[in-house]
Order: C-alpha cells, then sequence, then structure tokens
C-alpha cells in the first residue's frame, strides 16, 4: 500500500491542455510535442469561451493557501516553489468523482465554493483553451494521463478524464516506471521522477498531470552585466551569487512594506511576478497577507516606471508530499479509507476508494535568457483491503426462513421459499 492556483496566467500559466495536446503551444526554447485538443477544449476555443471571475479567484485562493501551508512544514531556509496549476488540475480531475464529505472536503481545500464538478470541468476546458498558444516565444504544455487497471474504474470518470483533460490511459500494474517515464517525457527531462520506489500492486489507479513552461523575457539581460553580489539567505547569513543587472522601463509598484515588479516575458502576455519585502518586514508576513483581493490590487497598481534592477540567477527543485497540506485544508476525508466517499471513480463491493498520497514536484530555472519551470502531480488512488472471510452464502435457490422470538424461542413465522417473487 502507498502512504505526499499561482496565478494560472502567469509563471506556471502553460495549460495547452492534455493529449499529446497542440503544435501550436510551442514557442520559443521549448520542445513540446505535437498534441490534440481534448473536445471541450477545442469547443471552447472555437465559442472563445470567456474564464469566469470566481474560478480565477478560487485558483489564486487555492495558491496562496497552498503555499503557505507549504513553507509552514518546510524548513526556514527552504525554497518552496509549487504549480497550483498542477495540483488543482490533478485534484480538480478527482473531485469529479468525490461524494459526500468527501467531496465538500475537497470543495474547501480547492476554493470551489458551490460549484459542481461539471462546473470546474467546463471551466478548466475554457482555462486551457484561453492559453492556447498565447505568445510565439513561449513553450507552454499541459499534460495528463490516467494509470489504471482494466475495467476498474467507472466509465463516467473515464469519460470525463478524456472529455475535458485529454488524459492518456495507461496500465497501472508497470507503476512506478512507466509513469515515471512518461512525466520525464512531459517536463523535457526536468522531473525525472514524481512517484517514489514503492510496491503499487495494490493501486486502483494514479491520476498525473505535467506542465511545462519555457519563455525568453521581452528584453533578455545582457551577460556581460552579470556578476557575483552578496545575497541574504533566511537564517540571515550572506552568500555570492550570480546577479543579473539591467536598467529600463519596467512595471513597478511600491507597496506597504514591499516591492512588486513584473517582467514580460515575449509579447508581453505572460510574465514573472516578483515580491519582494522590505529590509524591515519578512517573507512570511508578506505571504500571511496574500489573498485573491490583495493580488488583484498589486497587479493593477503596476505602473511604468524607470529603474534599475539587479535579480540572481535561480536553479531549484522542490518536491512534497501534500497530503498533510491538504487536510490542513480541509481535505481530510479524502484521505482517509474508512470515510472517503470516491464512488465516483469506483465501486467495489466490500472496499472504499480513497486518495493514498498526492506528490508534487517543481523544477525553476531563471537566467539571462528567461525562464524554464516544470511541474508534476501524482494522485494514487487505493482500495482498502478485501475483507477476509470465513464463508460465503449466496441465497440462489429455494430456502427456508423463521422468525423467531429470541427470548422464548417460539417460531412466530416458518415456511419454505421456492420463488422469491
Amino acid at each position: 500500500m502507498i502512504r505526499a492556483r499561482h496565478w494560472r496566467p502567469v509563471l506556471a500559466a502553460g495549460l495547452c491542455a492534455a493529449l499529446p495536446l497542440l503544435a501550436g503551444c510551442s514557442g520559443g526554447g521549448g520542445s513540446a510535442p505535437a498534441r490534440i485538443l481534448p473536445p471541450a477544449v477545442a469547443s471552447a476555443l472555437s465559442r472563445n469561451a470567456g474564464v469566469p471571475a470566481e474560478t480565477v479567484a478560487a485558483d489564486n485562493a487555492f495558491a496562496f493557501s497552498t503555499l503557505a501551508g507549504l513553507r509552514a512544514g518546510a524548513a526556514a531556509t527552504d525554497n518552496v516553489f509549487l504549480s497550483p496549476t498542477s495540483l488543482s488540475i490533478a485534484l480538480d480531475i478527482a473531485y469529479n468523482g468525490a461524494r459526500g464529505d468527501t467531496q465538500t472536503g475537497m470543495a474547501q481545500a480547492l476554493d470551489l465554493g458551490a460549484m459542481t464538478a461539471d462546473t470546474v470541468n467546463g471551466d478548466n476546458a475554457a482555462l486551457q483553451a484561453s492559453l492556447v498558444a498565447p505568445d510565439p516565444a513561449v513553450t507552454l504544455n499541459i499534460a495528463n494521463s490516467l494509470w489504471l487497471r482494466s475495467g476498474s474504474l467507472d466509465p463516467t470518470f473515464v469519460s470525463a478524464n478524456q472529455q475535458f483533460y485529454g488524459s492518456q490511459i495507461g496500465d497501472v500494474s508497470g507503476a512506478p516506471a512507466n509513469v515515471n517515464a512518461w512525466v520525464n517525457q512531459q517536463t523535457a527531462g526536468k522531473i525525472e521522477t514524481i512517484l517514489p520506489d514503492a510496491d503499487y500492486s495494490q493501486a486502483l489507479a494514479i491520476l498525473v498531470n505535467a506542465v511545462y513552461f519555457n519563455a525568453t523575457w521581452t528584453t533578455p539581460f545582457d551577460p556581460s552585466l552579470t556578476a557575483d553580489a552578496p545575497f541574504t539567505n533566511a537564517d540571515g547569513s550572506t552568500a555570492p551569487v550570480k546577479t543579473m543587472h539591467a536598467v529600463g522601463s519596467y512595471s513597478y509598484f511600491k507597496g506597504a512594506r514591499f516591492q512588486a515588479l513584473r517582467l514580460p516575458y515575449g509579447t508581453g502576455r505572460l510574465g514573472m511576478v516578483i515580491l519582494l519585502p522590505d529590509t524591515d518586514s519578512s517573507l512570511n508576513a508578506l505571504v500571511a497577507g496574500l489573498t485573491p483581493d490583495a493580488w488583484t490590487t498589486i497587479l493593477g497598481s503596476l505602473q511604468t516606471k524607470t529603474g534599475s534592477i539587479a535579480i540572481p540567477r535561480v536553479t531549484s527543485s522542490f518536491g512534497a508530499q501534500m497530503n498533510d497540506t491538504l487536510k490542513s485544508l480541509g481535505m481530510t476525508a479524502a484521505f482517509d479509507p474508512s470515510r472517503a466517499d470516491f464512488t465516483g471513480i469506483a465501486k467495489i463491493p466490500g472496499q472504499n476508494v480513497y486518495l493514498q498520497g498526492v506528490y508534487h514536484k517543481t523544477f525553476l530555472r531563471i537566467d539571462e535568457k528567461g525562464t524554464e519551470a516544470a511541474a508534476a502531480t501524482g494522485v494514487t488512488i487505493g482500495v482498502t483491503d478485501a475483507p477476509q472471510l470465513d464463508f460465503q452464502m449466496s441465497v440462489n435457490r429455494p430456502f427456508l426462513c423463521a422468525l423467531v422470538d429470541e427470548k422464548t424461542g417460539i417460531i412466530l413465522f416458518i415456511g419454505t421459499i421456492n420463488h422469491p417473487v
């Protein structure tokens, strides 16, 4: 048995859909495979469907709460970098099969409010459609896959996977090797494995999402200006790091105890937003104050100003098992074998379907040319062990039955049944 929503339009914004997806998603610097749009995404694209504001707010709320949760469980000196897009899509897919308290808890964790699975699926399709080929200088690739045992899942659940998310179907019996190989391919080798080396023989299914993003700056940094500069770490120590320098016009905002900067990619639709706390503040205080409304205010306050910037080169990898973080956000029943209700995924007599583990990994590179980022999320779905049976009795032939008063022993009714109706 296995025991671990960004601003969707920005860093990890590469929602190009999910089957082997769309050639137009490839931009400068990447190698996303040619893909076919899932039917619902193609339909949303043809209708130029907009993305509801409440969906964007939900995605952003999930992004901030998940970031805060991961930081709370990490060492003070650790980098924490995640793709809420990857996490939310994988969990949104699982949400299709949740029922009762399990569905309520997932909705709370994902900030979905009263949104139904159908609404979530439709909004995800619209979001994916809105991000198809957004910039010739950007490579965006999102892929989903569903690894299962033949005939083990509800056909409606499998159909939703393919209709809205274009999930490729694979055989779970090959996990983790085949799943990890798929993730490695989809993320251009930046995420080599998503599942730990373990026994997956009892896994009913595995949901996987992979995101790959590669983009060049609108105005690249001059490598000749890159030089060592001191960087103050979270523990107060300093160390020299390669730092890029530039002077120019930028979208900038000086807020209360922080600075905000947006650096565009390509034609400018996508960009990186950097928030830097003042020296008399802290990153913890900054993250604690982030909400969808606060985020919208910050972005709306950016104005073109002339200034100098110094940004370190970054190469970072991050990985976490997300169970505890998601439980802290209200998603407890989903991981409890005795309480989880995923009857929309599968109904197995005598057994209960639940989430065994949610695994998340990311990669980030920032240099003079641009940014490369990758993420993968794996969700293992298991079933409780089948009960040990002392006997089996199938009443499928004529039988005797009696109604007996246990106190006196008297038989109130008795008879033989040769045909039940």
